[in-house]
């Protein structure tokens, strides 16, 4: 009987154990968290190149939205014009590929409600929020 008792014991401790290690992971990817529809709300030049976005260097120009699809493709408008893109991912780095050009942008910061993003040939910069 003992032995019953201690079979069932482990038997019970493994599957609370398994149901436990099974449970589903709350971190969210880049590509999960680049989703959606993006409004522009700061832009400038990185003049000085010190990877910082001083008070100076911003622009008054915010009229501006990026919209990333799970299928990898997005859009966005500047300006009163607007393009559609391919995207990817490598790391940190989101390659835009669009009709006549492509462009690398590095995700400087990114959380659900807010992103940044530098253009790695022109020190480019803009942020967005959701």
């Amino acid at each position: 009987m003992k032995l019953n008792n201690l079979l069932i014991v482990a038997c019970l401790s493994m599957a609370t154990l398994s149901t436990i290690s099974c449970k589903k992971s709350n971190s969210k990817t880049t590509k999960d968290m680049l989703q959606g529809a993006w409004k522009l709300t700061q832009f400038g030049f990185d003049a000085n190149n010190n990877n910082k976005i001083d008070a100076s260097e911003t622009m008054a120009e915010t009229d501006g939205s990026i919209t990333f699809n799970s299928d990898y493709t997005g859009s966005v408008t500047f300006l009163g014009t607007t393009d559609i893109f391919s995207y990817a991912i490598n790391g940190r780095i989101i390659t835009a590929n669009f009709t006549t050009d492509t462009a690398d942008m590095l995700i400087t910061d990114i959380t659900d409600k807010s992103l940044t993003l530098k253009g790695e040939v022109d020190s480019s910069w803009t942020i967005w929020s959701k």
